[in-house]
């Protein structure tokens, strides 16, 4: 069994979110990472057609990497997904998924945020279950509906 304790995710085979369709097709627990920081963990006995229309892509940010932990009994990969989520508790695991940002095109903003700003956003993406990236493109997006209703913006 993994011990989550002594799990070293750095010395983890990876690959970038945008080489995705590079993923092997292995039997495996799977980690979302954002930053070197777990977002989600999954399940699968092919990463590579797991990710190919994997839900969570849009929740991600375009810098995030799946890194992975072959599993040659898959009878065992509940088990093990179960205390993983329970260790390292990411934040994209149990929360719903946001179908509005999918199939969407999406372009890179960069954004420069006061600490205290960042660490609030930080905690209100926490307390809804989602990356920070998502959470700040659902607050952008609402915004600018709420702009367009009031006629500031076309």
């Amino acid at each position: 069994m993994i011990n989550p304790e002594t799990l070293d995710l750095s010395t983890l085979p990876s690959l970038p979110l945008s080489d995705r369709k590079q993923l092997p097709t292995v039997s495996c627990i799977y980690f979302a990472m954002s930053n070197g920081v777990v977002q989600y963990i999954g399940k699968s006995t092919n990463l590579k057609d797991r990710w190919r229309r994997h839900q969570r892509t849009q929740e991600l940010s375009i810098d995030s990497c799946i890194a992975w932990i072959e599993v040659s009994n898959p009878e065992l990969l509940t088990e093990i997904e179960k205390a993983l989520i329970s260790w390292f508790n990411p934040p994209l695991n149990g929360s719903k998924v946001d179908y509005s940002l999918a199939g969407k095109k999406r372009s890179l903003v960069t954004l420069y945020l006061e600490e205290e700003t960042r660490k609030d956003l930080e905690s209100f993406a926490k307390s809804q279950k989602r990356s920070m990236s998502a959470s700040i493109e659902i607050l952008i997006i609402e915004a600018v509906k709420k702009a367009k209703k009031q006629g500031i913006i076309e």
